[in-house]
């Protein structure tokens, strides 16, 4: 009968461990997951310089000035609705947090079959001369979106 009764004590404390170990686990996960917040602004230029670089990649190569019939290749609407619009469900993908600013706010920008950067009429006059940015504001910080002329360099700061 004391062997019946020792085995259920190394039972119950057993449980009770258990029962500990799942509060402790629970309480660690609880505190990690709290300090892996978000990094919206971080996101959103990432996001915003993939849509950059996407365009150029895709203005590379398809001549202009000869083939007038699709101008939308190889340009972005810098505009946050345009942005997060998705081309093949119609439904946004993305959602920017920032408010967007500087010269390339609201701007139309395009890369002729070279990568440099224009305004959207592919003339030489449309050429970018001096460098254009985008500034990215979220939660009071601040990141810079700067396309060079000439070359279609994109930097981030």
């Amino acid at each position: 009968m004391k062997k019946r009764d020792l085995t259920s004590f190394h039972l119950a404390f057993t449980i009770v461990e258990l029962v500990f170990v799942l509060v402790l686990i629970g309480i660690l996960s609880a505190v990690g997951s709290s300090m892996f917040k978000a990094n919206h602004l971080r996101d959103d230029v990432n996001f915003i310089s993939l849509k950059i670089t996407q365009a150029q990649y895709q203005g590379i190569g398809y001549d202009h000035y000869k083939q007038e019939s699709d101008t939308t290749i190889g340009c972005i609407d810098l505009n946050k609705e345009k942005l997060e619009e998705n081309t093949t469900n119609g439904k946004s993908n993305y959602h920017i947090f920032s408010t967007l600013s500087g010269d390339l706010n609201n701007k139309k920008l395009c890369f002729d079959r070279l990568g440099r950067p224009h305004d959207g009429n592919f003339t030489n006059d449309s050429l970018f001369l001096v460098q254009k940015m985008l500034i990215l504001d979220h939660d009071g910080q601040e990141i810079n979106i700067t396309v060079y002329p000439k070359t279609g360099y994109v930097i981030i700061r």
